[in-house]
């Protein structure tokens, strides 16, 4: 497993990026003392960047060699 990147956002949450060498590839966070995980439906994980002012995240997957994804976790 790569754990590929992490970003503190301005909200005290804690953003964690992963690519597994099995299964989706998911983003893992940590706010009010909880871990939570969401899981992406295609593509691997190449950034990560928290949404100014929110608890949301937006994150960059390359799902072939030209085609990247944009995903918004709120």
């Amino acid at each position: 497993m790569a754990l590929t990147e992490m970003q503190a956002d301005k909200v005290s949450g804690v953003w964690i990026a992963a690519n597994p060498d099995r299964g989706p590839s998911y983003v893992l966070n940590f706010r009010g003392g909880r871990w939570t995980r969401s899981a992406l439906p295609r593509g691997r994980i190449g950034r990560i960047v928290p949404i100014p002012g929110t608890t949301g995240l937006l994150i960059l997957a390359q799902e072939a060699k030209d085609t990247f994804l944009i995903y918004e976790l709120r």
